[in-house]
């Protein structure tokens, strides 16, 4: 084997260390990478949830706080 490479193949190594594993690590890996992004979309859907219904009660509360105002004199 020449030299470079090695130095090549030493570089690709330390570039990307997945390269090296089995096929059944990287593909345990690539599962547990998809279900933290699956674990964090489904947290970022329930918090646009509360968020919106939040924002609907808050408009709620001014519309009526607004006919109050309107009706009292």
């Amino acid at each position: 084997m020449s030299k470079t490479y090695l130095k090549v193949w030493k570089e690709k190594k330390q570039k990307d260390p997945n390269t090296v594993l089995s096929f059944k690590q990287r593909l345990r890996i690539k599962q547990q990478k998809q279900e933290e992004r699956k674990s964090l979309l489904s947290k970022i859907k329930i918090l646009k949830t509360k968020k919106r219904n939040f924002l609907r009660e808050r408009q709620k509360q001014r519309e009526i706080k607004k006919q109050e105002n309107t009706s009292k004199p």
